[in-house]
């Protein structure tokens, strides 16, 4: 034990805080108080990802693509909705990794890793499905030209064959 200069012995740390009540209950107090401060902290920061994020996380791309199948979408509606995961994708990336909040720390790479790839998977969705939708009405239009010039490449039999012939000419150009 360490003495004074008198050569007295220095009380311990754990007899100067158990004499002091006011003074220990003063720190367990204020202890408590930044406790409680992080935690409301804390709850924000989770409440903002989960406000602005969560969807990426909650619902289904794959069922959500499919029914946007179904529904048959308009071009214009893909570009928004490709267009929303890009900037997305640009927000999460603008996001800080780490934040600091008194005497925590909170990390929050590996969730931005995640996001990041969630909104790449939805983008691909919906690309994939525009251009999976592009394929399906070329073929269609390839097959209804090839079936017309098969039947326009044939000799007319008679004046109403023939006019019909012509007829389809009009309406294929």
């Amino acid at each position: 034990p360490e003495s004074d200069d008198d050569g007295e012995p220095l009380p311990s740390f754990f007899d100067v805080i158990s004499n002091d009540e006011d003074a220990t209950l003063k720190q367990i107090v204020s202890i408590d108080n930044g406790i409680n401060l992080i935690v409301e902290k804390t709850q924000s920061f989770i409440a903002y990802y989960e406000k602005t994020y969560k969807h990426l996380w909650e619902q289904d791309m794959v069922a959500h693509v499919k029914r946007y199948a179904k529904a048959k979408k308009p071009l214009s509606s893909f570009e928004a909705d490709i267009t929303k995961y890009k900037e997305l994708f640009v927000e999460v990336e603008g996001e800080d990794q780490i934040t600091n909040m008194a005497f925590l720390r909170i990390d929050v790479g590996p969730l931005k890793q995640t996001l990041l790839k969630r909104c790449e998977e939805w983008r691909d969705g919906f690309t994939r499905l525009l251009n999976e939708t592009a394929i399906a009405e070329l073929d269609a239009v390839y097959e209804y030209c090839a079936r017309n010039e098969k039947i326009l490449s044939q000799p007319a039999r008679d004046l109403d064959h023939l006019a019909e012939l012509v007829n389809l000419h009009k309406k294929c150009v």
